[in-house]
């Protein structure tokens, strides 16, 4: 999928025009707003809005749009705060036709979880006559992010590259270590941070990688690489663009690839490219990787389009004298392996999601590392270092410290949930999601609307009655989610919750 990013202008614009939005009316007014929703439809993890639209009585100014999600057919369950959208965009064909100057269009990818939604999307009047909604309501289905794990054991490969809808799109290009990504539109490189054309090049003596000419010691000490060897997490595009556990493969998982899998030179919809299949239990399993080609040259162009495919790995080849270099995926017809490649190259990014790890297979204290899923539980410690950020039953944890008895995650009826709670600050911080009213926002949770139920051990919650006293609503802003404030008792170092939503 495409990065939800927004073009320059609008992140120049938006303090101001939010302003607009919501400023008291003018004491002239006039004509209501004029626009169309072009298009509205569900993405991967995200809801898709691209239209127009202009105030007639400020026709060459740029105004904007007001876009509302809800969790139900009525609209009654609002998802999530309003989200103001710019349009400020060329649309050569509404200046035609309606003889207007000025830029009105607006087109942007709304990042959301998987689910249905409803959308509504609203002109901004700029004058005071008030807004319009433009287009029916939408209903979108939103899709979670595809991945596919191929050995056992091995991280689960994304279906799609960085910056790409479907499994045969190209997606952006990076340098190694770099994380901005750029697109071809056949005369030049655009930026996908701000959507302008930049005049770079992926060449040495052009604009080059950071990373160009670092040893490993020196990208350690400026972060760009962390004690495992490879890129940081905020130097790795695929955690930068898609964020949680999700990052780039390392040179020793392209080899394991290698080694489990079969490829085979291919087309999808017309698009050559290698699949990659699993073996044995997994040959029913595969990923699709597009002969994308690469940006390399001191000129504009993207060459070898539909001949070649090379993919970056997070790993700097430390076997070259002259630091220059970083491993990728390299294949054509006739080959598919491992390479090193100067890093100011563009290359295509992979992600993979890190393997869950099954805590009742433990059999000794475990540390964490940044980025772990951590499923069902266990009796000893398991900590999470300093800076880290790990998933535990679907719960993300940041610095949380040695936790025993590890929590568990277990699901109820649908109005039951119980989840993991971090101490932090003399208070358990509770994450739970269910049909909820916004209502209870900043309410005490033992009205009727949340209630929250502890105790030591699963077995004691099925059956504890009372709930806990003193449990605020921290944040509710959507109708399935909310981040409950529980005082945690002295001496414990953890528990297990139960979230009850009712109204």
């Amino acid at each position: 999928m495409k990065m939800p990013l927004f073009r320059s202008a609008f992140a120049a614009t938006i303090a101001a025009f939010a302003a607009l939005v919501f400023a008291a009316a003018p004491a002239w007014a006039g004509s209501q707003p004029q626009g169309a929703l072009d298009e509205c439809y569900g993405k991967t993890l995200a809801v898709h809005v691209k239209g127009w639209t202009y105030d007639p009585d400020v026709s060459s100014q740029s105004t904007g749009v007001q876009v509302y999600l809800y969790a139900d057919s009525g609209c009654t369950r609002q998802y999530g705060d309003v989200r103001i959208l710019a349009a400020d965009r060329p649309r050569s064909d509404v200046n035609r036709v309606k003889g207007v100057e000025g830029d009105h269009g607006f087109d942007a990818d709304i990042p959301v979880p998987a689910g249905t939604y409803w959308v509504k999307v609203f002109a901004v009047d700029a004058t005071g006559d008030g807004n319009l909604q433009v287009g029916a309501t939408r209903s979108v289905v939103v899709a979670e992010r595809g991945k596919v794990q191929l050995w056992e054991g091995g991280p689960y490969w994304a279906t799609t590259n960085i910056g790409a809808d479907e499994p045969e799109d190209y997606g952006y290009y990076f340098w190694w270590g770099d994380t901005v990504g750029y697109t071809n539109n056949g005369s030049g490189w655009i930026s996908v941070k701000d959507g302008t054309e930049i005049g770079i090049s992926f060449y040495s003596s052009g604009t080059a990688a950071p990373t160009y000419g670092k040893d490993n010691s020196v990208l350690l000490s400026t972060g760009y690489i962390d004690s495992t060897g490879n890129l940081a997490p905020e130097h790795d595009a695929a955690h930068v663009h898609w964020g949680g556990a999700w990052r780039m493969p390392t040179a020793a998982e392209f080899s394991a690839l290698i080694d489990n899998c079969t490829t085979t030179w291919t087309t999808k919809n017309g698009v050559y490219g290698r699949l990659v299949t699993g073996k044995g239990a997994y040959a029913d399993r595969s990923i699709f990787l597009p002969a994308a080609g690469w940006g390399n040259g001191n000129d504009s162009g993207l060459n070898y389009t539909g001949s070649d495919g090379s993919y970056w790995s997070s790993t700097p080849d430390s076997d070259y004298v002259n630091p220059t270099r970083a491993w990728d995926w390299s294949f054509y017809s006739g080959y598919f392996g491992r390479d090193p490649r100067f890093r100011w190259v563009g290359l295509s990014v992979r992600p993979v999601f890190p393997a869950p790890i099954d805590l009742s297979a433990l059999t000794a204290d475990y540390t964490a590392k940044d980025g772990d899923v951590l499923t069902g539980e266990t009796t000893y410690n398991v900590t999470v270092p300093g800076g880290a950020t790990v998933t535990i039953n679907g719960i993300s944890v940041t610095s949380g410290g040695t936790v025993n008895p590890t929590p568990a995650f277990v699901k109820g009826d649908a109005s039951e949930i119980v989840k993991f709670a971090q101490a932090e600050g003399g208070k358990w911080t509770i994450t739970a999601f269910a049909e909820m009213s916004n209502e209870s926002r900043g309410t005490d949770v033992t009205n009727g609307m949340i209630t929250v139920y502890s105790a030591d051990t699963l077995e004691e919650l099925k059956s504890a009655t009372s709930p806990v006293a003193g449990a605020t609503v921290k944040e509710a802003k959507s109708a399935v989610k909310a981040v409950v404030e529980v005082p945690a008792p002295s001496g414990k170092d953890s528990q297990f919750f139960k979230v009850k939503f009712g109204e």
